[in-house]
């Protein structure tokens, strides 16, 4: 499981959906959406491609936060 880029935390971070996506028969894309205990939306993209295993890269999404964590 990835770590929140808002607090950190690997425990609190639950997966919402899965989407894929195959483009030209060379690279698949897969994103996942996570949401953090903390309130954070965030979400991951992995890069398949046939020679080669992939990466998540996690980007964090501009949503307002659940909790008020910063007050």
């Amino acid at each position: 499981m990835p770590k929140c880029p808002h607090c950190g935390s690997t425990a609190q971070v639950q997966i919402l959906d899965i989407d894929f996506d195959l483009e030209e028969d060379e690279f698949v894309y897969v994103r996942r959406y996570y949401k953090c205990g903390c309130g954070t939306y965030f979400h991951g993209t992995v890069t398949y491609a046939k020679c080669y295993g992939g990466y998540e890269m996690i980007d964090k999404e501009e949503r307002l936060f659940e909790n008020a964590m910063d007050k």
